[in-house]
């Protein structure tokens, strides 16, 4: 298959083992966990503030959110995941989340929205006129890692006159950008020339396509300027890694436990921590960059040489600084989780240099109990449809360096429209699959199971197994079955796109296993080690041992349980998840009444919340 089919486009069709049936979908995430996250746990309140030109804003806060002090709202979304060829850490996305991470409409398909917007503070202008040859210029590119806006969406800039009423200046049609391009747009209208001037930047998105996703940077904007006043000069970090693969400190790992990597640092130690930097001076700029490293566990550090180099005008340079093995940062009292704190910065500022939040940058390795390969941010979402009647599965190899106890699994699933929440799966772990040892070997299986979206702590919900396998040093598999029927067809998985490299995945339909051809990390995370403690972010065990019967059913069916259960409610839904009858279970039978002929999804729920579903036919 060609590179062209690999372009990860809305709902995809990627491969199929079934011709038409089973296929690999990659396609667009409707929520933003780190924005629920942020927005439980901090108060965004903003004032009013009056600026004056210059006015500068790079978004290199540390937050989420666009800084109070130069932006009046706070819809969009500051990160540094979401962009392509990210000129200076930190930009502003767009999309059609709102401020708490959650779509703007949510349950009107393919509705076209004013989404997110900007608004700037109030700027002076009263002393201004035309004549100073003001300019407001910004970096722009349209999907990045996330999804392109459609022809239909737009990005907009206003600018507010002095009787209150904003009119648009410029405008950018949907398309997806190979990278940032750069807008300058002026002020020649004396109506704009007064004391609360603000400008406002709102796109137009089309819900249930596609994110429409837009990113800026660089918002400039000062006088004496003139069209081909483009260059913004300065010298700071974009992100860690680069463009080919994204460095941390591990190999192919993001996170993994430190006993495992203390076993064989020669297989996963990277051996060094590399970084983007850009340089948008006209001149060959130069810099002394250090990198410091701190335990979180024992507090022992490490700062390295100044490093020196040299990063032509309009570059993104990699670079690599070596951390030696054998450091006593990188060693620990123990197997408890701890992070070793990375930071590298300048050693000197550079003269005249326009920014000076992107001359640092952090990064934390973690060493837990769980092995991932996603950076904890969803940018897309994996799904896989398969014909009715046909289970599906997909995998995500992982490797054991010392022999463990396999406690659980941590899942990220996104929300999706219709709910998902009657879907069921099951979790299974191979130490062997056909696609790679020529057999399929599988050793533990947890049947029944549901996404969870109410008990997730940063997207991950954990499922414990009722029964942890022990297993030897060595590759394994965690899978997950999607039953036959189609009701748990198009679950919806998390997706981080910033991986690069090899994907370690797999998928099949019936009885082969095959190479997944979709880049990206399933947000997928093996638990290992100490038993997990129980809590309420804790989704499993959540089934029971249900019987239902007969089946083929007439006007009634049975229900029999492996325990004494009161309250039993059942909710009745057809094949498109729409439903039809809902109740409690009474004297152990169930009247399906007039339900019309065909089959149907039985979903049943105790007073602890645990669920079980059965597929039946109505005859």
């Amino acid at each position: 298959m060609n590179a062209f089919f690999k372009i990860a486009l809305s709902a995809l069709f990627i491969g199929s083992y079934l011709p038409g049936y089973n296929q690999e979908f990659e396609t667009v995430i409707k929520e933003n966990p780190v924005l629920k996250n942020a927005r439980r746990s901090q108060k965004d309140t903003r004032g009013r503030t009056v600026l004056t030109l210059p006015f500068f804003e790079d978004f290199t806060n540390t937050g989420y959110y666009p800084s109070a002090d130069r932006w009046q709202d706070s819809m969009v979304y500051v990160n540094n995941t979401l962009g392509r060829r990210i000129q200076s850490r930190g930009i502003a996305t767009f999309d059609v989340l709102n401020a708490q991470g959650v779509p703007y409409s949510p349950n009107n398909a393919f509705a076209s929205v004013y989404a997110d917007s900007l608004t700037s503070q109030f700027i002076d202008l009263s002393t201004h006129t035309p004549g100073d040859s003001i300019y407001l210029s910004f970096l722009f590119e349209g999907k990045g890692n996330g999804f392109a806006p459609q022809v239909s969406d737009s990005l907009m800039l206003f600018f507010q006159r002095r009787n209150g009423s904003w009119v648009k200046v410029w405008q950018r049609q949907g398309e997806a950008m190979a990278s940032f391009a750069t807008a300058m747009v002026p002020l020649t209208d004396t109506t704009f020339f007064h004391p609360d001037f603000r400008f406002r930047f709102v796109n137009k998105a089309t819900f249930n396509v596609g994110n429409a996703h837009w990113h800026i940077d660089y918002v400039k904007m000062a006088t004496g300027r003139n069209y081909q006043d483009t260059i913004n000069n300065d010298l700071g970090f974009s992100y860690w890694g680069n463009d080919d693969f994204n460095r941390s400190l591990l190999q192919e790992y993001t996170a993994m436990p430190y006993n495992h990597f203390d076993a064989n640092r020669t297989v996963h130690y990277s051996g060094l921590l590399g970084m983007t930097i850009q340089n948008t001076w006209l001149t060959t700029q130069q810099a002394n960059v250090v990198l410091q490293l701190n335990n979180s566990q024992t507090g022992a550090s490490l700062t390295t040489t100044p490093q020196q180099i040299f990063v032509p005008f309009n570059d993104l340079q990699g670079l690599d600084i070596p951390v030696p093995a054998t450091a006593s940062v990188l060693t620990a009292n123990g197997n408890d989780p701890f992070t070793i704190n990375a930071k590298a910065y300048w050693t000197q500022p550079v003269s005249g240099d326009y920014s000076a939040g992107n001359d640092t940058i952090t990064y934390q390795q973690a060493f837990s109990n769980y092995f991932a390969y996603d950076d904890g941010s969803a940018e897309s979402a994996y799904y896989m449809s398969s014909y009715q009647g046909v289970p599906s599965y997909v995998a995500q190899e992982y490797a054991l360096t010392v022999r463990d106890t396999l406690r659980g699994v941590q899942i990220y699933f996104p929300r999706q429209v219709p709910d998902a929440a009657n879907k069921m799966f099951y979790l299974q772990i191979y130490r062997k699959i056909d696609a790679v040892d020529g057999q399929d070997e599988m050793v533990y299986q947890q049947a029944d199971l549901y996404p969870d979206y109410e008990s997730r702590v940063n997207g991950f919900v954990t499922y414990r197994f009722d029964n942890p396998p022990v297993l030897d040093a060595g590759a394994f598999y965690v899978a997950l079955m999607f039953p036959a029927g189609g009701f748990s067809d198009s679950l919806y998985i998390g997706l981080d796109k910033n991986k690069r490299g090899a994907n370690f995945r797999y998928y099949k339909v019936a009885t082969q296993w095959e190479p997944s051809l979709i880049d990206g990390a399933l947000m997928i995370r093996p638990l290992v080690g100490k038993a997990i403690p129980v809590s309420i972010t804790d989704a499993g065990p959540s089934s029971m041992a249900i019987e239902v019967y007969p089946n083929p059913a007439g006007q009634y069916i049975q229900v029999r349980t492996s325990e004494a259960i009161t309250g039993l409610k059942y909710t009745i839904l057809d094949i498109l998840g729409k439903e039809w009858k809902a109740g409690t279970v009474k004297n152990g039978s169930i009247d399906l009444g007039t339900l019309a002929k065909g089959v149907y999804l039985v979903r049943f729920r105790d007073a602890k919340g645990r669920m079980s579903q059965k597929k039946i036919i109505k005859q």
